[in-house]
């Protein structure tokens, strides 16, 4: 609840507060990591992670979310050969994870090949559909990307990460006011993508629709956390002043 109001710092504080009284308890370390990776890099997450094996208390879920962390931190073979062994698993979080795992690694056919025995599974599953967006992406394919995505859409039209990567597609395909469209509607659904705001703020300003490029990069810099984004911060701000000159002019 304090995390959904904003508060990170006073998140982190709580969580942190369970596993010092609660070190035996999963679900603490979950919840610690998680509110840990949206702050800023994921080191910390990952020692908070590695805890919680070193205590031999991590179950499947734990373990999902220190291999993502892991991809996140650039170390995706290690992601990979952690995920590995939970290949069996029925659960489609545990695989989506692999699948991003290999996707990371550069392994886009085993990536493919976890996504699709997902969707056999369950032909509507919108996360297994965006994953395979992100992978056509990454091949330069964007008709395919966009076609996963706009499948995805079709089975949850409120799906933000999904319209993100359409963004993305669009924009690869040079079609800016779509893509545009597609950024707004992810930040509008979820404001913590902060991928779409500063692609909206960027291609607007391009666009000279100035209006929109100011309040998306406004939206960005206060929001972003400066540990993750700070150069894209530093030329949001840059950007931002330029706008703001050409309107006193």
């Amino acid at each position: 609840d304090i995390y959904q109001r904003g508060d990170r710092r006073g998140a982190i504080a709580v969580a942190r507060r369970i596993v010092r009284e609660r070190p035996d308890m999963e679900i603490g370390y979950v919840n610690l990591g998680f509110v840990l990776r949206q702050q800023g890099p994921p080191n910390e997450a990952l020692a908070v992670y590695g805890e919680a094996i070193r205590r031999g208390i991590a179950g499947e879920e734990l373990t999902v979310s220190y291999g993502l962390a892991l991809c996140e931190a650039g170390r995706p073979a290690e992601a990979v050969r952690l995920l590995e062994p939970l290949a069996g698993s029925a659960d489609p979080d545990t695989l989506n994870a692999l699948g991003v795992a290999y996707a990371d690694s550069g392994r886009s056919v085993d990536a493919n090949r976890v996504f699709e025995r997902i969707l056999a599974e369950d032909r509507e599953s919108v996360e297994a559909l965006a994953n395979l967006g992100i992978v056509r992406l990454r091949a330069e394919d964007a008709t395919g990307a966009r076609d996963f995505f706009r499948r995805a859409l079709d089975i949850d039209s409120q799906f933000p990460r999904a319209w993100n990567g359409l963004g993305g597609a669009m924009a690869r395909l040079r079609d800016e006011r779509s893509a545009m469209d597609c950024w707004q509607k992810a930040a509008d659904l979820d404001p913590k993508l902060y991928d779409a705001l500063y692609n909206l703020g960027l291609t607007a300003g391009k666009n000279g629709l100035t209006e929109i490029s100011r309040r998306a990069l406004s939206q960005f810099v206060a929001t972003a956390p400066p540990a993750l984004y700070s150069a894209d911060i530093r030329k949001a701000r840059s950007l931002l002043a330029a706008l703001q000159a050409a309107r006193a002019r």
